[in-house]
């Protein structure tokens, strides 16, 4: 069975539906489930609203984002990561990590980790898989890995 799949979330009402194509790591840790969109900044704002029942402030949005959310469906917990297709650099390295770090955050405070010195080879590992499986992620739903040149 693949480590990750890529799926269409179709929320309700069928009237007003938004879809966004996730792909999510089958890997579920702590009892949380990592899923990636990767779509337009106003597609995610009107996605996260139908499912999460979210309302996100696209202003304040820059590139990228991470979310702790429920799935009312499927009655998990989630770590949606968003990555803006309509930008240049959404996903580059340096941004994935900066989500990432705010994903692992999430698991470690959600589930009372302790988040000190003896639990960083705890989150180094997350994080180091993370960091492979998200970007394998965005390029089953079409991004491209940008490496962005500094100077």
């Amino acid at each position: 069975m693949p480590r990750s799949q890529q799926r269409k979330r179709k929320p309700k009402p069928k009237s007003d539906q938004v879809e966004v194509n996730i792909a999510h790591w089958d890997e579920v840790i702590y009892n949380i489930q990592h899923r990636v969109a990767y779509c337009a900044k106003e597609t995610f704002c009107a996605f996260s609203k139908k499912v999460y029942n979210r309302d996100l402030d696209i202003g304040y949005l820059g590139d990228a984002c991470c979310c702790w959310e429920r799935d009312p469906e499927e009655g998990i917990d989630v770590i949606q990561y968003w990555f803006d297709a309509e930008s240049e650099t959404s996903v580059a390295p340096s941004v994935v990590a900066h989500e990432v770090v705010h994903g692992v955050d999430f698991v470690f405070r959600s589930r009372n980790l302790h988040t000190g010195f003896k639990a960083t080879e705890a989150r180094a590992y997350l994080t180091g898989a993370l960091m492979k499986v998200i970007p394998q992620l965005l390029q089953k739903l079409g991004a491209k890995w940008v490496e962005v040149k500094h100077g």
